[in-house]
């Protein structure tokens, strides 16, 4: 008996079978997993998820991907027009594992999306460099942006950024601008690319996709330093804001 008179219910059968897996990809480097939520005499407490380019996917810890508590998984990272295959499986809180699902496929796409918050800590920087979440009206990509608190013409950061795969890439970033923000300019691995990016808006906090142009990158890592050139005249700061960077490969 339980201290309260209850009956504690013993939970030792197996959550249910996985259905409707289903797995997506998109422009990006990334692919979305969606599923039907598990059956359980007490209840489900995640799913295991395997992920690997081997069509038959085994089992094991090499191909673990992740524990999620819902029914539903983002695998990120991943290379350019890779296809992957996925099983999943349900976990009831006592460890009690259901049978593993068949499996399902997806392709990715053929841009880098990466993070502008996901390259912290810098290499190097002149000053503040921190993780913003969502504020001021904007819904940043994964809830958050690179801020760097920059307060001077002159002010440099510098991010290492690896690149998985050589070739030609077209460089974007989608950057916020905001009443308080400064012209920056960014030099990949010491070469200037692109014209500078004003970060100024009178009208509250936005973004913007900046096209920075076509890059040769060799597989790797390679570095982005940015550096303040100075601001409008009308702006009250000369901060700098990341929300994620695209690469589209070319070549």
């Amino acid at each position: 008996m339980t201290p309260c008179g209850k009956t504690k219910i013993e939970d030792s059968a197996a959550p249910g079978a996985i259905s409707h897996l289903a797995a997506a990809g998109n422009q990006f480097n990334s692919i979305t997993l969606s599923w039907g939520i598990a059956t359980d005499n007490v209840g489900v407490a995640g799913y295991n998820v395997y992920a690997s380019q081997d069509p038959s996917v085994p089992v094991n810890s090499s191909t673990f991907a992740g524990l999620t508590p819902v029914p539903g998984f983002q695998h990120t990272g991943l290379g350019l027009k890779q296809t992957w295959y996925y099983r999943v499986q349900s976990v009831d809180g006592a460890g009690n594992l259901g049978p593993v699902s068949t499996v399902v496929s997806a392709t990715t796409g053929n841009e880098f999306k990466i993070e502008g918050e996901s390259l912290l800590p810098p290499v190097s920087s002149t000053a503040p460099v921190v993780v913003q979440g969502n504020c001021c009206g904007v819904i940043w990509s994964g809830n958050a942006q690179l801020w760097f608190q920059a307060g001077k013409a002159g002010d440099t950061m510098t991010l290492a950024m690896n690149i998985p795969a050589a070739g030609t890439y077209d460089l974007s970033a989608v950057m916020t601008k905001a009443p308080d923000y400064g012209i920056v300019t960014l030099a990949v691995d010491g070469t200037q690319l692109g014209s500078p990016f004003d970060g100024y808006n009178a009208s509250g906090v936005t973004v913007q996709s900046f096209d920075y142009g076509s890059v040769q990158l060799s597989q790797g890592m390679h570095q982005l330093q940015f550096t303040l050139t100075g601001k409008n005249a009308a702006s009250k700061n000369y901060l700098v804001g990341i929300d994620y960077f695209l690469l589209t490969k070319t070549q």
